[in-house]
């Protein structure tokens, strides 16, 4: 996994993305709402808005991403397992695949 600070233009893209194929969204999850630990078939970009912790399965690895926070987005490649919690209410998780992840992460 890789961990990012997105910049405003580059979450804006999120946004931009028309397709249920390229974009998914998790919420908004409650406090405390958890997504189970799974993986994907090919990469994903998931962008926090709100609080949560990514978990990966092992818990020195976990992050916390999203406001305030040093990173607000991570890459997830194929395989990797992966689940979320939210640490605050209304927190939305929005997620890219495949080449629609090369389009956020572009830098202008």
């Amino acid at each position: 996994m890789k961990w990012f600070k997105l910049s405003p233009e580059q979450a804006k893209r999120f946004g931009e993305l028309k397709s249920d194929q390229e974009l998914q969204v998790h919420g908004p999850l409650a406090d405390g709402q958890v997504v189970p630990i799974h993986d994907h078939s090919d990469q994903a970009l998931y962008l926090v808005k709100g609080i949560a912790v990514c978990r990966t399965g092992d818990p020195t690895k976990d992050q916390i991403l999203g406001l305030g926070r040093e990173f607000n987005a991570v890459l997830v490649e194929p395989g990797d397992r992966h689940g979320w919690m939210a640490l605050i209410a209304n927190t939305v998780i929005e997620h890219c695949f495949g080449n629609a992840c090369e389009t956020v992460l572009a830098t202008t």
